[in-house]
């Protein structure tokens, strides 16, 4: 697959979609040992963690559908030749 972004043709996009992709499974990573020690003790600390950690998984699946909905981003198959 190649990507070409329709306002910067030039910018690579796979590192900054990568980017995201690793930051957002951190926070999801992160929100589930969080969720298991705020299951033992339900500390309100803990509690503003795993908001925090949701939050940012939710932040960064918003800039990547906002980067293909407002179509910026061109996906297309590399042909077989």
């Amino acid at each position: 697959m190649t990507f070409k972004h329709s306002n910067n043709p030039d910018w690579d996009y796979q590192p900054w979609f990568a980017g995201k992709i690793i930051a957002t499974k951190d926070h999801i990573r992160r929100a589930v040992e969080v969720w298991q020690a705020f299951q033992d003790s339900p500390d309100q600390k803990l509690r503003g963690e795993l908001l925090r950690h949701v939050s940012n998984c939710q932040t960064y699946a918003d800039l990547v559908y906002q980067e293909l909905i407002n179509d910026r981003l061109e996906i297309s198959e590399l042909s077989a030749e």
